[in-house]
């Protein structure tokens, strides 16, 4: 039979090494207290599945069952329920959005480059402290020419993960002038870069009489 330990929920006020009789919480296996925090298994001690476990709040925290002390955040699929995840640079690189809830976007960064004719754009985010990746979502990019190309070329805009691409695109660039209102953009990414790496968009080349712009944009996960 299992017995009550006063007006309190188990768990609640019990010091670090406290001890568990097996008669008063009714279970057939008790495990003992993790040092460093209130926390004891209860339950069977041959389906791990069927115990449950009361401890304090902390990170990392295994995938046990909650009882009284902690309850886990979980987010509605439509169906069912999935644990929230961190915006972890594993989660991003994950590319799924399992247990992602609607909330604002984080803080970004963004660079641009619109130099002179005959000069190739390009635009870096420098590295980020270790541990640290860019998230790139957006690359902008626009050529022009007033002055008439002497030969048709095709040119490459590319977003760089140090010197890996993560995204290119291929632009023909015909032996005229060209309005200045060629412009497009690749957005609604999430192009994960790696750790302490530097991220970039550039044009392959200069071209004589072309004017190249790139603008890219993003933001940082840990």
């Amino acid at each position: 039979m299992t017995r009550k330990f006063g007006t309190a929920p188990f768990g609640v006020g019990q010091a670090a090494d406290a001890k568990v009789n097996l008669d008063q919480v009714g279970g057939n296996a008790v495990d003992a207290p993790v040092a460093g925090r209130e926390s004891v298994s209860i339950g069977d001690s041959v389906n791990l599945a069927n115990r449950v476990r009361a401890f304090a709040p902390a990170d990392a925290t295994g995938a046990d069952f909650a009882l009284w002390v902690v309850a886990f955040n979980e987010v509605f699929n439509g169906a069912t329920q999935d644990r929230l995840r961190s915006a972890s640079a594993a989660n991003l690189n994950a590319q799924s959005g399992l247990g992602a809830a609607v909330v604002a976007p984080p803080g970004q960064w963004s660079q641009s480059n619109f130099p002179a004719a005959g000069t190739k754009a390009t635009v870096t985010q420098a590295a980020g402290a270790v541990g640290v990746r860019h998230i790139g979502q957006a690359m902008d990019y626009g050529y022009g020419a007033t002055t008439a190309l002497a030969a048709a070329a095709q040119r490459v805009v590319q977003l760089l993960d140090g010197a890996a691409s993560l995204f290119t695109v291929s632009i023909p660039v015909p032996a005229a002038t060209i309005l200045a209102t060629n412009n497009d953009a690749v957005e609604g990414r999430a192009l994960v870069g790696t750790a302490a790496t530097a991220m970039s968009a550039s044009w392959d080349a200069l071209q004589a009489n072309l004017f190249e712009s790139v603008a890219l944009s993003g933001f940082d996960a840990s």
